[in-house]
């Protein structure tokens, strides 16, 4: 599959929608990009406002499909998203990618991080023909570490001074899994092909949104 201006997929788990992000939903996570502690671990600096959480996204945006795709993760039936995944810096040439992953403080610890990972990973590796994804962590993110284990991840070593974030260097874990490993996980990993996971979904275009609650809106807090 070639992807070069090709709109992202939809993507629905048992839990969740999978939806590609757009500048609007700025205001939407600017209270996850706000949150200090849900920051904590990304390779960016807290945003201050809506309008920077704004540039972040259009900054994704502007790489396209091919270097980079973004999803909003949102409870199926409502409106407000309450994370992102996302793969970034893939090569081509390499078949090579990069996996982040942000999610709402409120919801950490329910699984949904696995559930909307393994999505993402079956579209890297069976529609993008990947044969290696990369994620960070930094060694204090527990959490992170766990989740990138549970999917089969595995720690190749430490890049000292990998991310500079304001006032300082931070050093990483690398992690890596490989397309062969992936379709040689059980089935609770390896599941049924991403493309019966593709749906279509009317999407608003502007004007006030419905939602059922407030929701308070790095790589890695929350699974």
């Amino acid at each position: 599959m070639t992807i070069s201006d090709e709109a992202l997929p939809v993507f629905q788990t048992d839990r969740l929608l999978l939806r590609p992000v757009r500048p609007a939903d700025a205001e939407m996570l600017f209270p996850i990009f706000g949150d200090p502690i849900a920051m904590h671990y990304w390779d960016v600096p807290v945003r201050r406002d809506v309008q920077q959480s704004q540039q972040m996204l259009r900054s994704y945006l502007a790489l396209g499909p091919a270097q980079q795709g973004t999803w909003c993760l949102i409870f199926r039936g409502e409106i407000h998203p309450v994370g992102l995944v996302q793969y970034v810096r893939r090569e081509a040439c390499h078949r090579r990618a990069e996996v982040r992953y942000i999610l709402a403080r409120r919801h950490w610890r329910q699984g949904l991080m696995s559930e909307a990972l393994g999505v993402m990973l079956h579209y890297c590796f069976d529609e993008l023909a990947l044969h290696r994804l990369e994620a960070t962590c930094e060694p204090d993110n527990l959490r992170a570490a766990a989740l990138l284990e549970r999917l089969s991840f595995r720690r190749e070593g430490l890049l000292r001074g990998r991310y500079f974030v304001e006032p300082s260097y931070r050093d990483v874990f690398l992690f890596s899994l490989l397309s062969d490993e992936w379709r040689a996980l059980p089935k609770r990993f390896a599941g049924p092909s991403t493309r019966r996971n593709i749906v279509s979904l009317l999407l608003p275009k502007s004007g006030p949104q419905p939602t059922r609650s407030q929701v308070p809106l790095r790589h890695h807090p929350g699974t």
